[in-house]
């Protein structure tokens, strides 16, 4: 089979997670022998194409304002712009097109389409060629891709959000298959009128690589020093950095410490060290997960946006680290409560402090969900989530497509 996957981009530069999950379906599809070929967009002007680890990648120099994964900040006008024309992009379209026509893909996948605009869909559909689509985030729904405001989550779009998505909600209706990478965003599409088109609708994972059966932590009891929280991602608002340190302050109990790893503004970081003044929070900055993980007991997801899926808990689950979790998003499809960690309500920091303390009182509590967390693992592995694309591209191929001639 002859797959062409669409994100905005593709490594070596990355903003997020979505990065690398279209990094890993791309190599688990071309070591299952498929042809797999990668569209993305460019900083640099004309369009380049180059074989990376067995795929076929065609770097196309984006088309707006601006580019906008540079550092600084924009005037609103330029911002404006920016969005406007990303609601309908057809130089982008075009571009595209014409890597379509080229390789002649038996199924097009989009993922993020930041860049290339939903107008995507309609030069792929014009071609008579099907349309997959993962909705990763919320750039169908929400401009600030985030569904959070004001210091709280959205329970639904608000009014001007419904006016940028407008657009965006018809063109869905070129879709064939949407493949969410959670149960919770898959719903609230469909709530919104998303993908009224689509033959398929699937909930498939995130990959993530290494070893399938994570390694079993020793348990923390009988040993000789203080049970060690972790916090890793953004540090901003949205993350819940806040509710974690005023838990932590609350605990009441001796016996921990927590080390919060991520990057954040100056400001917001001197913000969140006046909160917590204990010398028991330390802050380490940017570092890699897999040398966090390896120096914790637990990791704490403390999310007040809702989380599309929540790639670090899976990256937990790889070290055998179990996870307290805020029920947002996605985040309680991924933790079983008292099986693999805990879930709480952001909203009680009250509740994320008692189970703190029943850690630090009891350590020996966590071997067993540790042992649970490895195991759990195994279903994000890459030739796991690879084969149930597959799976749903052979479903599309089996229905009668016309195809131009």
């Amino acid at each position: 089979m002859r797959v062409l996957l669409v994100n905005t981009l593709y490594p070596p530069p990355t903003v997020g997670g979505a990065e690398r999950s279209v990094r890993l379906l791309a190599r688990g599809l071309a070591g299952a022998g498929h042809d797999v070929h990668v569209a993305a967009a460019s900083s640099t002007p004309g369009r380049v194409t180059t074989e990376e680890e067995g795929v076929t990648v065609h770097r196309i120099p984006l088309f707006n304002a601006y580019w906008p994964f540079d550092p600084g900040r924009r005037p609103a006008h330029r911002k404006l712009a920016w969005h406007g024309l990303d609601t309908w992009n057809p130089v982008m379209a075009r571009r595209l097109a014409r890597i379509v026509e080229a390789t002649r893909p038996d199924v097009v996948h989009t993922q993020n389409l930041a860049g290339f605009s939903v107008a995507a869909w309609e030069a792929v559909k014009r071609l008579g060629i099907p349309v997959v689509h993962t909705p990763r985030d919320y750039y169908l729904l929400c401009p600030r891709n985030t569904m959070y405001r004001h210091g709280r989550a959205c329970a639904r779009p608000c009014p001007d959000c419904r006016v940028y998505a407008w657009g965006r909600r018809r063109a869905s209706a070129a879709v064939d298959a949407v493949v969410a990478t959670s149960d919770f965003l898959l719903r609230l599409h469909e709530w919104l009128g998303y993908f009224p088109g689509a033959s398929i609708r699937e909930v498939v994972p995130n990959a993530d690589e290494g070893p399938v059966d994570g390694p079993e932590r020793p348990p923390l009891a009988g040993q000789d020093r203080p049970v060690r929280f972790g916090f890793l991602g953004r540090l901003e608002p949205a993350k819940g950095v806040e509710v974690l340190l005023r838990a932590l302050h609350a605990v009441g109990v001796p016996g921990w410490e927590a080390w919060i790893a991520g990057r954040g503004s100056p400001e917001y970081l001197r913000r969140l060290q006046r909160l917590c003044p204990s010398t028991g929070v330390r802050f380490v900055g940017f570092v890699q997960p897999g040398w966090l993980l390896a120096q914790i007991d637990v990791l704490v997801v403390p999310s007040l946006w809702h989380e599309p899926f929540g790639r670090v808990v899976v990256e937990a689950y790889a070290h055998g680290v179990p996870v307290v979790a805020a029920r947002r998003g996605a985040l309680p499809e991924l933790v079983e409560h008292g099986r693999t960690g805990w879930l709480f309500d952001p909203e009680r920091p009250d509740e994320l402090a008692a189970l703190l303390a029943r850690i630090v009182k009891d350590p020996s509590c966590l071997a067993p969900l540790a042992r649970t967390a490895a195991r759990a693992r195994s279903r994000f592995g890459v030739a796991t989530v690879t084969q149930a694309h597959l799976e749903i591209y052979d479903r599309l191929q089996s229905h009668d497509w016309l195809r131009p001639s």
